[in-house]
């Protein structure tokens, strides 16, 4: 595992990342005064890296979040973690029910226009209701492509309410961050998908 160091004031670098399953090395993008930054924006993919640099997005995270968004490029936003969490009590008012995608179908199973409809309804109620969905936003392929169509990409500046099951915290030399997380559960429904019956051969 590397050791973290301290980051310097280049709006631009190249650290190890941490938390609790892995530590990866990640490009973070902050302003010249991080000291004003609401977060920083993460990139994995040199080539991000690389189209950033040659762009003239702007000089702040929120500019670079804004056109990383548009792009359809996966990226991350970290906020730093509040010192005070939301009061266990409140956190019904953020955390959807639980779901299996679209729920199970029997073998056979066709989908009508109709079913599409209720397909819609159901995503853009969800996007609409759970503001951590927005992290569709940052995955990019499918999963943005199906998050424009139901958010407005201003929402990815909103931080995150500080409610555990939603987040992913990690660490940057020490400091803790908070990131909005999507279950597998609620990935499988924003595509559409069921699970349908089959035979035992």
């Amino acid at each position: 595992t590397s050791t973290p160091h301290t980051l310097s004031a280049s709006p631009l670098q190249n650290i190890p990342l941490h938390s609790h399953w892995a530590t990866v090395h990640v490009f973070v993008v902050t302003s010249q005064n991080r000291t004003t930054d609401a977060f920083v924006v993460i990139l994995e993919c040199a080539i991000a890296v690389a189209e950033l640099m040659r762009s003239d997005w702007g000089t702040g995270p929120n500019d670079i979040a804004l056109e990383l968004c548009a792009r359809g490029i996966p990226f991350r936003i970290l906020h730093p973690r509040p010192a005070v969490p939301l009061p266990t009590a409140d956190w019904s008012l953020y955390i959807p029910p639980l779901i299996d995608g679209l729920g199970p179908r029997h073998e056979g199973f066709k989908p009508t226009a109709e079913d599409y409809d209720l397909y819609k309804e159901l995503r853009d109620n969800y996007f609409g209701q759970y503001l951590h969905c927005r992290a569709a936003f940052l995955r990019g392929g499918i999963l943005w492509r199906l998050a424009i169509e139901s958010l407005l990409d201003e929402c990815i500046l909103v931080t995150p309410a500080a409610v555990p099951p939603l987040l992913r915290v990690v660490k940057i030399d020490g400091r803790p961050f908070i990131e909005d997380q999507l279950t597998q559960a609620e990935e499988d429904m924003i595509i559409g998908k069921y699970r349908v019956a089959c035979r035992k051969y």
